[in-house]
């Protein structure tokens, strides 16, 4: 028998699917799907292929018509509805459209983590740390998904998979280095449940899950924060309950600090292919109390200081939005001058701070109609009021509208971006205004990058296979390692 309250499905084993079968009883196309549950248009197209497999039938028409044997729950949207809202309620799996994670701003005080290790050195060499070395994935049966990672320094990084959230420590050991895995999940927690991470440094870090439902399906967001790399952890509310925390369960999180003590939480509700809305909260000691602002979309945040910060929004991350006040007030920051000619629809990334604080770079792609597609970096002194185009080069290949080339910004002001087409890096120099691209091989699909040094980084790659024409097909998320400053890609 199943479980009380959840209807029995036989064929279809796991949350996911029954809440892609739900959306398939409503007749959404799988672009619907990915975009109704924040996963990749891989991700949807292959849990529909499993659907279709498990329940034995050739189309959507038959998988959305077929009906348990075991028991009859009445009309088909009833079915929908009772599997959609437990689903989304109760175990619904967060696939993250990766964080930008950007640049480390801070140390924070490490000594009440009593982890020794190195600081992160932009400029550093593979003699002065450690080189990080992942386990890869392993293939069909699909073990553990990573849905998101974070590269905190050379000796210290998270990974999130479907399965686990573990904290990886590279130590020396004379000539070679003692990897130390530890599963860092907050006791009580279910994976399931973790809309978002992220570490300020090796110590300080926070979580966001969703929490317990009251009578009236309400749903509290709970914010978990550690000083110790995560050993241990404390929890806080985020917000009030709200039925909308429950229809957002699958939803992600986005997660900003500036230090031990001020942060941002966005937590994305609800979204649609042409909107993105969520709620902005802030705190300033630690998470321990949280206050509820408004952001104009829900999307990740980025903060250069407690009052200036940025976010870009849409599904297409067309619309670049500015805040003077810390996030109480946002404004359209779009107007980005020079434009290239001919223009077309741009893509921001996050405005980074560089050099101290003192400059800001930013990111943008712009699609151009039968034009190669262009990558683009913009410079401002004052906050981001006015910005200078820095450098330009042609990207080319077949990259969509909203696809901002993937790419990390060194301390230093350095810049390594990787094409989405995975067919070329690009490199801005300290100081250069000169934006040089180079060869990559062993990397497509890069949806993340982060670096340590200028040698050593690793991406969040999306991987998908079929055996046959739509049949037994598999999506997940890997880690590729470079350690020649991106240039080569392969598994650990």
């Amino acid at each position: 028998m199943g479980k009380r309250g959840r209807p029995r499905y036989p064929d279809v084993h796991t949350p996911r699917e029954w809440e892609v079968l739900a959306l398939l009883r409503e007749g959404l196309t799988n672009e619907q799907i990915a975009e109704r549950l924040g996963v990749t248009l891989h991700a949807a197209r292959y849990h529909v292929s499993e659907i279709l497999s498990k329940l034995g039938v050739a189309t959507r028409e038959e998988a959305a018509a077929w009906q348990p044997k075991e028991a009859r729950l009445g009309p088909r949207w009833s079915i929908a509805f009772q599997i959609w809202l437990t689903a989304a309620a109760a175990v619904a799996l967060i696939a993250v459209g990766v964080l930008a994670w950007g640049v480390s701003r801070g140390s924070g005080d490490d000594s009440q983590a009593g982890l020794a290790l190195e600081s992160p050195n932009a400029s550093g060499s593979a003699s002065e740390s450690p080189t990080p070395t992942f386990i890869a994935s392993t293939r069909p049966p699909v073990g553990s998904d990573v849905r998101a990672m974070q590269f905190v320094n050379l000796g210290f990084a998270w990974i999130l998979t479907d399965s686990q959230l573990t904290r990886t420590q590279f130590i020396p050991a004379g000539e070679k280095i003692d990897i130390q895995t530890k599963d860092i999940k907050p006791p009580g927690v279910s994976i399931a449940d973790i809309r978002g991470v992220h570490f300020l440094d090796i110590g300080h870090g926070w979580l966001v899950a969703n929490g317990p439902t009251d009578s009236s399906n309400s749903m509290q967001l709970i914010v978990y924060r550690t000083s110790n790399g995560g050993d241990s952890w404390r929890s806080s509310s985020l917000g009030e309950p709200d039925l909308i925390n429950a229809a957002s369960a699958s939803m992600p999180a986005y997660i900003d600090f500036l230090d031990s003590d001020t942060g941002w939480v966005v937590a994305k509700t609800v979204s649609g292919t042409d909107f993105s809305v969520g709620d902005l909260y802030r705190t300033d000691d630690g998470g321990v109390s949280w206050t509820k602002l408004s952001i104009p979309t829900g999307d990740p945040v980025n903060f250069a200081d407690a009052n200036n910060g940025w976010a870009a929004g849409g599904p297409t991350k067309g619309t670049l939005y500015v805040t003077h006040d810390g996030g109480a007030s946002w404004q359209d920051a779009s107007d980005i001058t020079p434009l290239a000619q001919p223009a077309g629809p741009r893509a921001f990334g996050l405005p980074m701070a560089v050099d101290g604080g003192s400059r800001l770079l930013l990111p943008v792609t712009m699609t151009i109609p039968d034009n190669p597609s262009l990558f683009m970096l913009y410079s401002s002194t004052d906050e981001g009021d006015l910005w200078r185009q820095v450098a330009q080069t042609a990207i080319g290949g077949d990259i969509n509208a909203g696809i901002v080339a993937p790419s990390y910004v060194f301390p230093n002001g350095r810049v390594i971006a990787i094409a989405s087409n995975g067919g070329a890096g690009l490199v801005l120099p300290a100081g250069s205004t000169e934006l040089l691209q180079f060869p990559i091989t062993g990397l497509s699909g890069a949806i993340d990058v982060q670096f340590g040094d200028d040698k050593h980084g690793w991406a969040l790659v999306t991987e998908n296979s079929c055996a046959g024409f739509k049949t037994n097909c598999w999506s997940l998320n890997r880690i590729e390692q470079t350690d020649d400053g991106g240039r080569t890609w392969g598994p650990p």
